[in-house]
């Protein structure tokens, strides 16, 4: 019966392969959801594989079965207890590709292969270490978000268990890992909440980007405001200088006004007295003559 549910997370050790030191041929991811190709070293790593050892599996969905959500005991059914088995002889028989040391940016996972059956598909990837991680889930199951799912794997349990993965016996890592798988399964059980979350990640990186267009926008402004402060504080000192220069001028009108106004008044004195000076005179004479 095809679903949409996360079934069982499984990590292996591949057996038997030279890990990689330059790149070789390379391939792309068999996915249906177009998840993006990543450059591989190939090799003959077909060839080189021995065998593949179980180090830590988990049921995730056995809770689900158990309860009657689903009716199928298939290939990768979480009630056959041999989908480890299962998942083995599906990386035997396409082994996974292991990236080289330097590739993929600090990204040990290299590009995800998947296979599918009627009802399930198994999504497997392995690292530079030949550590091999799978996720079985149901057909309907984003391979993308499995893809993504096991890249958190890898970086959580080489984290914790690298040291131990190289030597670590059949299956002996499972109790110890199991809290670490589980959590990670129930983060990416359902895609949909996966992607809102990337969405709203995807979102928070938009509104930083914003963010620092908009200091940089204020930075920009500030220094255009303290460039006009420094035009505003010329123009005032300018200000300063042609007020004072205006009083100066005002002054020095008021002087010239006044000064032709003292020599209009004189002038008119003058001529004054010059027009009355012998009015008066004869005036006089002629009141000296009646006195006789």
């Amino acid at each position: 019966m095809a679903d949409s549910q996360l079934r069982c997370a499984l990590v292996y050790r591949l057996e038997g392969i030279n890990k990689p030191t330059t790149s070789t041929a390379t391939f792309g991811i068999d996915d249906d959801d177009d998840v993006a190709a990543s450059t591989l070293e190939m090799g003959n790593l077909g060839s080189q594989l021995t065998d593949v050892t179980v180090l830590a599996k988990l049921d995730y969905a056995k809770e689900y079965e158990v309860t009657g959500g689903a009716s199928s005991a298939e290939l990768y059914g979480g009630r056959d207890k041999g989908f480890a088995e299962a998942v083995k002889q599906v990386i035997l028989g396409n082994a996974p590709g292991i990236p080289s040391l330097s590739e993929r940016d600090g990204e040990k996972l290299g590009a995800c292969k998947v296979v599918n059956s009627e009802a399930h598909k198994v999504v497997y990837g392995a690292n530079s270490d030949g550590l091999c991680f799978a996720v079985i889930a149901g057909s309907q199951y984003s391979s993308r978000i499995a893809n993504m799912m096991l890249i958190e794997l890898e970086e959580s349990f080489t984290n914790k268990f690298g040291a131990k993965a190289s030597t670590a016996t059949p299956d002996s890592l499972s109790k110890s890992a199991s809290s670490l798988i589980k959590a990670i399964c129930k983060k990416y059980n359902d895609p949909a909440k996966v992607d809102k979350t990337k969405e709203i990640l995807g979102k928070v990186e938009e509104v930083k980007g914003t963010m620092a267009d908009n200091i940089a926008k204020i930075l920009e402004n500030t220094d255009k405001v303290e460039e006009l402060a420094q035009q505003t504080e010329v123009l005032s000192e300018q200000a300063n200088e042609f007020k004072k220069k205006s009083t100066e001028l005002k002054r020095n009108m008021w002087c010239k006004d006044m000064k032709m106004t003292i020599i209009v008044v004189l002038a008119v004195l003058l001529l004054a007295i010059i027009i009355l000076w012998p009015l008066i005179k004869n005036s006089r004479s002629e009141s000296s003559s009646d006195s006789n």
